[in-house]
């Protein structure tokens, strides 16, 4: 899947520049096999290749130390990181800007500072706060307000943000049937023997 279209890369006149970005090495054998030996597959590649890993602490990426350059992002100072993460709110709100119509001005600064505190560090809580605002069924300034308004220790923390989601989408009030409905599709999940697919779960229960 990977080492044929790359090596026959490396015979083309000007091969293009190639990223290559493997994420979550340690949760796949396919990946670790292909960078587990990497001078007996990097010498039939193009030199215009890169390739990005991202992982936990591993074996197979420790090995690649005389081949990569490694950012331990555990090491990465709490300001660089919060610089980073307030960097794809401003990024990310102003797509939503564009894509929404909504004016100039908002968020206001104040309003991305408490996100990027809220974050904690963490860019998977900031990309689900940001799929949270741009819910195509709210206007994103009220989801924001709304998100910044709920008391931070019930907002702060992946699991936190995860209940108040979950909470907010399914009031203790809602139809009985609902409920069936939400047993029945995280029961379909939960006992698959293979990852179960949006389309999949939507054409049994829908």
């Amino acid at each position: 899947l990977l080492v044929d279209p790359l090596v026959a890369l490396q015979r083309e006149d000007d091969p293009p520049t190639v990223l290559l970005v493997i994420d979550a090495l340690d949760e796949s054998t396919s990946a670790r096999n292909f960078v587990r030996h990497p001078k007996s597959h990097y010498d039939n590649f193009p030199a215009s290749l890169r390739i990005i890993i991202t992982s936990r602490p591993d074996p197979v990426v420790a090995g690649l130390d005389k081949f990569t350059w490694v950012v331990d992002l555990d090491q990465e100072p709490p300001a660089s990181v919060n610089a980073d993460i307030q960097l794809y709110f401003e990024t990310r709100f102003g797509d939503l800007r564009d894509e929404r119509d909504i004016g100039e001005g908002w968020p206001t600064s104040d309003d991305v500072n408490k996100l990027v505190d809220l974050a904690e560090g963490l860019f998977q809580w900031a990309a689900t706060a940001l799929a949270v605002v741009s819910d195509p069924r709210a206007e994103p300034p009220f989801s924001l307000k709304k998100l910044l308004d709920t008391p931070s220790r019930e907002v702060q923390g992946l699991k936190n943000l995860y209940t108040q989601i979950l909470s907010s989408a399914l009031p203790e009030n809602s139809p009985s049937a609902i409920w069936a409905l939400l047993r029945h599709v995280l029961g379909s999940v939960l006992s698959a023997v293979h990852p179960v697919s949006l389309s999949t779960i939507a054409y049994l229960f829908c």
